[in-house]
């Protein structure tokens, strides 16, 4: 079995799968994201046709690996593409649900926390992703990658699957 983790966006979304019998191997952990789309699509047919490509996407991710999902929490700020952010949830929800995925949320705060212990929210988006791409076998990873890590991280962890923290001690 497996844990993936996405991190869902119009313009760069990425996934991560990791084993759930890991034991902490960064090369076990596989990680891809869609080509980057410059700016979400304002037309709605547009947005339609992307999101149509995005479950796809994500289905055929799923599909290669199985297992378990958890879906990174929509942001509380840049309200501006919450929208069209809640509309790309929704629809990889609801895919997942009619293939018979049990899906979870993946709260930004537990994710970050489980990984780094407590940080500001200001800065720990980049502070994290500093952070996973130090690790070895990481460092060429993108930002979206290693946020879809960090998700799969926290889910092999609601698993009772060994995680990856960075905690300072």
């Amino acid at each position: 079995m497996r844990a993936t983790g996405f991190d869902l966006s119009l313009t760069a979304p990425a996934y991560c799968t990791i084993p759930l019998n890991w034991d902490g191997d960064i090369r076990r952990v596989k990680v891809g994201h869609l080509r980057p789309n410059k700016s979400a699509p304002h037309c709605d047919m547009e947005r339609a046709a992307r999101l149509d490509r995005l479950v796809n996407w994500a289905m055929t991710s799923l599909g290669q690996f199985g297992g378990h999902v958890a879906i990174e929490a929509l942001p509380t700020h840049a309200a501006y593409s919450l929208v069209p952010s809640a509309e790309l949830h929704g629809v990889i929800r609801h895919s997942l649900y009619r293939a018979g995925i049990e899906t979870r949320t993946a709260p930004l705060s537990s994710v970050r926390g489980l990984l780094m212990g407590p940080i500001a929210s200001k800065g720990a988006k980049e502070i994290v992703r500093r952070t996973i791409q130090s690790f070895a076998g990481c460092a060429s990873w993108t930002g979206d990658e290693c946020d879809a890590f960090a998700v799969a991280n926290w889910l092999c962890g609601e698993l009772g699957a060994p995680v990856i923290s960075a905690r300072k001690s």
